[in-house]
C-alpha cells in the first residue's frame, strides 16, 4: 500500500516533468507551433494543423490530422485523428487510438493504445495502468513502468518494462525485459521472438500455447521487509538536510517563517485550501506558460518554484508542530529554531511508519504550501497599502 501511494506522489510530479523535458528537446522551428488553451482543445474531423500543436485544457481530442508534433496536457487527452511527428502526453487518462507516425512519450494515470492505435517508432510510458490492445501497433520498442501493464497487442522490436502486474498476450518481435512484482503472464496468445529476461520474487506463469524464440532467464529478487528501524534509518539524511534548510530560512527570513507556521495553527482551514488550490492549480499554470515560447523561461520559473515551495512546506508545518509543543514560541533564534527541529523529528518519525507515512508527508505538503501562499499574500498587501500600489 505504501508503495502505491508513493508511486502515484511520483507520477504527480512525472506528468509535469516529462512535459517540461519534452518541450526543451522541442526544434526551434517550433516557433512556427499553433498554441491552444481552455477547457476544452479540439482538432475535428477534417480539420488539418500545418504545425506543431501545443495543448492544454481539461480535455485535449484530436480527431483531424496535424502535420507535426504534438505536446499536450490536460485531464483527458486523445489522439484519434492522424500525428506525423511525435506526440508529447500527460494526463490522468491518455489514449493513442488514431495513427502516430513518430514516437510517444506519455504519463498518466490511465494510458492506452487502443486496437486502432498505430506507432510508426517507439512508446515511451509511465502509467498506474497501462494497457496496448490486441489490435494495436507498435513499429519500434515499448519501454516503461506501470503498477499494471498488459501487452495485447504487436511490438515491432523489444519490449522493456516494468510492473507489478505484467500479462503479455501478444507479439514482440524482439527480447522481453521485465521487472515484476506480484504477477507476470505469458497467455496462451502470446508470440515473443527473442528472449525473455525477467527479475521478480516469483517465476511466471506461462500458458501452453505460449511462444518463446529465444531463452527464458529468471532472477529471484527476495521480498523486501523493512522494519520500522529500517525505515527510520533511511530518514536520518533527509532529516539532517531539513534541519539544514531551517537554518537557513530562519537566518534569512526568521520573522515570516514564524508568521507562516502561526497562519497554520491560527487559520488551519485557510491553509489547508490554499495548499490544495496551489497543488493542483501551478502544474497547470505552468502547463500553460509553455504553450508559447515567449512563456518558456517562466514555465520553467513556475516549475522550480513549485518545487521549492513543496519541499519547504514541512519546515513551516515543523515550526507550528514545535510551537504547540513549546506552547509559546519567543520571537529569538535558537528557540524558533529548537522548535523547527523537534517538529521535524516528529515528523520524520511519522512519515517512517509503514502505511502512516505517505498520508502525513501529502497532509504537511497542503497545510505548508497554503501556509507559504498565505503568506505572500500578506506580504503582497502589506507593500500594495504602503506603497499605493
Amino acid at each position: 500500500m505504501t508503495r502505491l501511494v508513493l508511486t502515484k506522489f511520483l507520477l504527480a510530479g512525472v506528468l509535469i516533468g516529462a512535459l517540461v523535458g519534452g518541450l526543451a528537446l522541442v526544434p526551434a522551428t517550433a516557433q512556427a507551433a499553433t498554441g491552444r488553451s481552455g477547457d476544452i482543445i479540439s482538432v475535428g474531423r477534417g480539420q488539418i494543423v500545418k504545425d506543431d500543436l501545443y495543448a492544454a485544457g481539461e480535455t485535449v481530442t484530436i480527431i483531424g490530422t496535424v502535420e507535426g508534433d504534438v505536446i499536450a496536457m490536460g485531464s483527458d487527452v486523445t489522439v484519434a485523428g492522424r500525428v506525423t511527428g511525435n506526440v508529447w502526453a500527460a494526463g490522468s487518462k491518455v489514449r493513442i487510438t488514431g495513427a502516430v507516425g513518430g514516437s510517444v512519450r506519455t504519463a498518466g494515470s490511465d494510458v492506452t493504445v487502443s486496437d486502432s492505435g498505430r506507432i510508426g517508432r517507439d512508446i515511451i510510458f509511465l502509467g498506474e495502468s497501462v494497457t496496448i490492445d490486441r489490435g494495436a501497433r507498435v513499429t519500434g520498442d515499448a519501454i516503461g513502468y506501470g503498477e499494471s501493464i498488459a501487452l495485447a497487442g504487436a511490438v515491432g522490436r523489444d519490449a522493456k518494462v516494468g510492473a507489478d502486474k505484467l500479462l503479455v498476450s501478444g507479439r514482440i518481435g524482439g527480447n522481453l525485459t521485465a521487472n515484476t512484482g506480484s504477477r507476470f503472464r505469458l497467455s496462451d496468445t502470446s508470440r515473443i521472438k527473442g528472449d525473455v529476461t525477467y527479475t521478480g520474487t516469483k517465476e511466471l506463469a506461462r500458458d501452453r500455447g505460449a511462444e518463446v524464440g529465444g531463452s527464458v532467464d529468471f532472477t529471484k529478487r527476495e521480498k523486501e521487509r523493512q522494519s520500522f528501524l529500517d525505515q527510520l534509518n533511511g530518514q536520518i539524511f533527509w532529516f539532517l538536510a531539513s534541519v539544514l534548510l531551517l537554518l537557513g530560512i530562519l537566518l534569512y527570513a526568521r520573522r515570516a517563517a514564524v508568521r507562516a507556521s502561526a497562519l497554520i495553527g491560527g487559520r488551519p482551514g485557510i491553509s489547508l485550501l490554499a495548499g490544495i488550490a496551489f497543488v493542483l492549480i501551478t502544474p497547470l499554470l505552468a502547463g500553460i506558460l509553455l504553450i508559447s515560447l515567449v512563456g518558456l523561461p517562466l514555465s520553467f520559473l513556475t516549475v522550480f518554484g513549485y518545487a521549492l515551495v513543496l519541499y519547504s512546506a514541512k519546515v513551516f508545518v515543523a515550526l507550528a508542530i514545535g510551537s504547540v509543543a513549546i506552547r509559546k514560541l519567543p520571537d529569538r533564534f535558537w528557540p524558533v529554531f529548537g522548535a523547527g527541529t523537534l517538529g521535524l523529528a516528529l515528523y520524520y518519525l511519522l512519515t517512517a511508519v509503514p502505511g502512516v507515512g505517505p498520508l502525513v508527508a501529502f497532509v504537511t505538503v497542503l497545510f505548508g504550501s497554503g501556509a507559504q501562499l498565505l503568506l505572500f499574500k500578506e506580504i503582497y498587501d502589506a507593500n500594495r497599502k504602503k506603497y499605493g500600489v
